[in-house]
């Protein structure tokens, strides 16, 4: 059986246990198996693509971590590609944006619970000490959409950059829609562009611009420890503050399975 379908069917059967355990309102065990079902989802999407080639290099999965590996797979593609001015620019273009992208999340780069713990708050909507408001905003989460929106309109400033790239092309870079800009572009390179092993990552990393992805590993990231740990937070027990939020939990189940079954189609075409 290959791997990314292990990892598939290990994610379905996260998501039917996390929500068995909502239903016995079991709210830690449900978070931290809604995490699960993501994380192995966003796995299996990566092995199928050839993202990476082991699923240990994504760890416990942060946006961080999967730009990285991103990152190395483009330029690997642009080291074979170097007799190429036009996929140079488009390996050169996209590394610089995974980078500002890289910079955006790299808070959640983060093994100490306790820095966790502000996300986690905010993921239930609890309140927050003047400390906790305080890191947040030295991270991404207060101006995240602004942060997303300045990663977008990189690709303007960028495609002005790359005047040998095919006719059209800086146009659709601007809409990020990059498959669709090469598969457009087969006038200047021939039919065989869409082919090219190393422009398959480039599928993936357009995932990953999707703020609706993004929005929700950001909210379910610190259940990973906080749901599987009973944790003290601002003198109480995690599990009773679980227990206040049960439909926002509800709504990140929703929200997880949603995102999992767009992969799975992603996956199966």
């Amino acid at each position: 059986m290959n791997l990314w379908k292990e990892f598939l069917n290990r994610s379905k059967r996260d998501l039917e246990v996390s929500e068995i355990c909502f239903k016995k309102k079991d709210y830690e065990l449900a978070s931290y198996l809604l995490q699960q079902a993501l994380e192995k989802s966003i796995k299996s999407y990566m092995l199928k693509n050839n993202a990476i080639g082991n699923p240990k290099q994504l760890h416990h999965l942060t946006l961080g971590g999967i730009f990285h590996i991103i990152i190395e797979k483009l330029r690997e593609g642009r080291r074979k590609h170097q007799n190429n001015i036009g996929l140079m620019g488009l390996f050169d273009c996209m590394i610089k944006l995974c980078k500002k992208y890289q910079e955006v999340f790299k808070p959640q780069e983060i093994n100490d619970t306790k820095k966790k713990l502000p996300f986690w708050k905010v993921s239930l909507q609890l309140s927050l000490s003047n400390e906790d408001k305080k890191y947040l905003q030295e991270t991404f989460i207060v101006n995240f959409q602004q942060d997303i929106e300045k990663c977008n309109d990189i690709f303007k400033k960028i495609s002005e950059d790359f005047t040998n790239l095919p006719k059209g092309f800086t146009n659709r870079i601007e809409e990020s829609k990059i498959m669709e800009a090469l598969n457009e572009s087969r006038e200047d390179y021939g039919d065989k562009i869409s082919q090219i092993p190393s422009l398959k990552i480039l599928e993936p990393l357009l995932l990953f611009m999707d703020t609706k992805l993004v929005n929700i590993i950001i909210k379910t990231f610190a259940h990973e420890d906080i749901g599987r740990y009973p944790t003290e937070v601002d003198g109480k027990i995690s599990t009773e503050l679980y227990a206040k939020n049960p439909t926002l939990i509800k709504n990140m189940i929703e929200d997880v399975r949603t995102v999992c079954s767009d992969l799975e189609k992603r996956m199966e075409e």
